[in-house]
């Protein structure tokens, strides 16, 4: 999906790229829509809006998305993979990216731990504490950026494991 979100805009992008490219492939990596609304809900805390619950995320929109691309480069270029680290090469979304054009991965840099770690559901409990703080004037805006940034430091050191999950209902 990202910046482009019309078969027009996709074309542009094709026609601006074609002189350059012999081939098209577009690959995109699509969650189920349960654990896309998880993921959204702790990036959407991350960024210092409160949500209360992880369903409260609009669902996405898959075949509006990769419709777009189909329609811009045809169907064949378009090649979802499911997000899921089970399913990836390695476990490693760049590993799998990299496996799939059959091109060697880059290894990670020594010491490198996964980026953006997931909250667990206290971690997030704590950020939607902090957010709901902020929005109501009890922290000056200049300074909830900042506070928040070391407010995920910590919590990314601490509380990373199983973020909230909605009901099975």
């Amino acid at each position: 999906g990202g910046f482009v979100t019309t078969a027009e805009e996709a074309a542009a992008l094709r026609d601006a790229l074609a002189p350059h490219v012999g081939a098209f492939r577009i690959v995109t990596y699509i969650r189920r829509q349960d654990q896309y609304a998880v993921s959204d809900y702790s990036q959407v805390l991350r960024s210092g809006r409160p949500r209360h619950h992880p369903l409260d995320a609009r669902p996405k929109d898959y075949w509006s998305i990769l419709s777009c691309w189909a329609e811009a480069f045809g169907r064949a270029a378009v090649q979802p993979r499911l997000y899921d680290r089970a399913e990836l090469v390695g476990g490693d979304i760049l590993a799998d990216f990299a496996a799939l054009l059959g091109i060697p991965a880059l290894a990670p840099a020594p010491g490198e731990e996964q980026a953006n770690a997931s909250l667990d559901a206290t971690g997030q409990a704590l950020l939607l504490l902090f957010n709901k703080a902020c929005a109501a004037g009890r922290l000056p805006e200049e300074e909830a950026g900042a506070a928040r940034r070391r407010l995920l430091v910590l919590l990314e050191a601490c509380a990373t494991g199983a973020p909230r999950l909605p009901a099975r209902a």
